[in-house]
């Protein structure tokens, strides 16, 4: 329910800092930004979970992967963001 609230707020903070920006929005890109909230969501209770049943091994390995993956996944993301943006008025 938290992380449903967190989503939500930090959805809401995203239009309000793409319209400032004059970054276009289309479904296709809020859907490839709520797709990565929602991994990076399962990400971190993995580890979390992981660590609380002490199984450092798949906290490690899943963390460094899943890192890299999300991280390149956010790099992607931002730049397909802010390619196309409004022109001045």
């Amino acid at each position: 329910m938290i992380e449903g609230i967190l989503l939500c707020v930090v959805l809401t903070g995203l239009k309000i800092w793409f319209e400032d920006r004059r970054i276009l929005m289309n479904p296709w890109k809020w859907g490839t930004v709520v797709i990565w909230f929602v991994a990076f969501g399962v990400y971190v209770p993995f580890i979390t979970t992981s660590l609380g049943e002490n199984e450092a091994g798949a906290a490690l390995k899943g963390g460094i992967l899943g890192g890299v993956i999300l991280l390149v996944a956010a790099l992607g993301l931002w730049f397909g963001l802010l390619k196309k943006r409004q022109q001045p008025e």
